[in-house]
């Protein structure tokens, strides 16, 4: 079941991706897709591929199993190419010459990582867009509305909401377009023999990796990327800095939501930010989760790039760490994200209190030049965000 403490701060739907059945699966989806390319160029016999095919899946399998013997072995790989050796010998022996020909745990470890990332990397995209749309809707709703800035955690001038907003999505938008950029040039296949040369596929080694790429809907790198990792830690650091933009908002969020201030509040929800001792309580639990996801994330990322000095051929100890910490740093970003979307979709904010701290700072040091200075350039971000967040018509799909 995992870390309890850890469980309550992350995304379900990002944590299923990296059980073991989900895992093994996209490790054993690559074993076929491997086997139907090489009978398709006729590097296997067809009917010893088709018999493998049919038994790359975890049916009769243990997968909690499988992952307590990698403890052992070393490695995901190792157990799992034992037993589909195995599932095959008892359909076939002679399909046993044709199951993972040339291949290497590293093509299936590294390969599932980029089947469950890119998986990940969607429903982070996803989060990101609800909170983007969450805030333009607050921009349409009260924008315009007069807002005392502060500085240095004290009152400043008197500017308007949408330019609070625009600090907080702004970011946003940059990480999202950052790590689709990442995830399409980190989060590729991984198919290259033992120790990256794909030696034992000789010429039809190009042809090879090609067919499995598609089969596998996965992009392509040049060569081998068994030790080249700089992809992955530019990835995590783009991760981190997406925790530090949500932590941003998140604190504003928390900030604003004080009862003292009262300027807004998060989304509200039967249980939803209670307390065990203080009824009264209307606690911002989403910016909680997304402030907690930014000190737990820079350690991520710092082990990410730590782990980029990878022995020779293939790495003893930092390419094991490095897929354990992304995986942690996949589960923290997701579970900001999507805390924060919950939190800012039913986002209120409360104009009398906006007005009242604007009023009595007014009262206090005189009446302030609404800060209008850069509306146009808002105006046409704001538009320009508006457009692309429009779902496509019908016409256009």
């Amino acid at each position: 079941m995992g870390n309890a403490y850890a469980r309550m701060l992350e995304d379900a739907e990002v944590a299923g991706l990296f059980e073991p059945v989900p895992v093994l699966q996209a490790m054993l989806d690559l074993e076929r897709a491997l086997v139907l390319e090489q009978a398709a160029l006729g590097m296997v016999a067809s009917a010893h591929a088709a018999t493998v095919s049919d038994c790359c899946s975890l049916e009769g399998l243990q997968a909690d199993d499988l992952v307590v013997r990698a403890a052992e072995a070393g490695s995901l790989a190792i157990p799992l190419v034992q037993a589909l050796r195995a599932k095959v010998r008892s359909r076939d022996e002679q399909a046993l010459a044709a199951v993972h020909v040339g291949a290497t745990s590293q093509d299936l470890i590294d390969s599932a990582l980029s089947v469950q990332g890119l998986k990940a990397m969607a429903c982070i995209d996803v989060r990101l867009e609800r909170i983007l749309r969450a805030i333009l809707r607050l921009q349409q709703a009260h924008g315009a509305e007069p807002l005392l800035a502060r500085t240095l955690m004290q009152p400043a001038a008197v500017t308007v909401l949408e330019h609070r907003l625009i600090n907080w999505a702004m970011p946003l938008h940059r990480c999202r377009e950052r790590l689709a950029q990442c995830a399409q040039e980190a989060l590729t296949l991984q198919l290259s023999g033992p120790v990256g040369t794909a030696a034992a596929w000789g010429a039809k080694a190009g042809a090879l990796r090609e067919g499995v790429a598609r089969r596998m809907a996965l992009p392509l790198q040049p060569f081998s990327w068994q030790v080249q990792r700089d992809r992955l830690a530019r990835l995590a650091a783009e991760l981190g800095i997406t925790a530090g933009a949500l932590g941003k908002v998140a604190i504003d969020v928390a900030l604003m939501s004080q009862a003292e201030v009262d300027e807004l509040q998060e989304s509200s929800a039967p249980g939803r930010g209670g307390s065990s001792a203080m009824p009264h309580k209307r606690n911002p639990v989403g910016a909680m989760v997304a402030l907690s996801a930014l000190q737990r994330a820079p350690q991520r990322v710092a082990a990410v790039i730590g782990s980029m000095a990878q022995s020779q051929e293939r790495a003893l100890g930092p390419w094991q760490a490095e897929g354990a910490e992304l995986v942690e740093l996949w589960l923290i970003v997701a579970g900001a994200a999507s805390a924060m979307a919950q939190a800012l979709e039913g986002a209120v904010v409360n104009p009398q209190a906006v007005r009242a701290h604007v009023s009595a700072f007014e009262q206090a040091h005189g009446a302030f030049q609404k800060d209008d200075g850069l509306r146009a350039e808002r105006g046409r971000w704001w538009a320009q965000l508006a457009q692309e967040l429009t779902p496509p018509t019908r016409s256009e799909e």
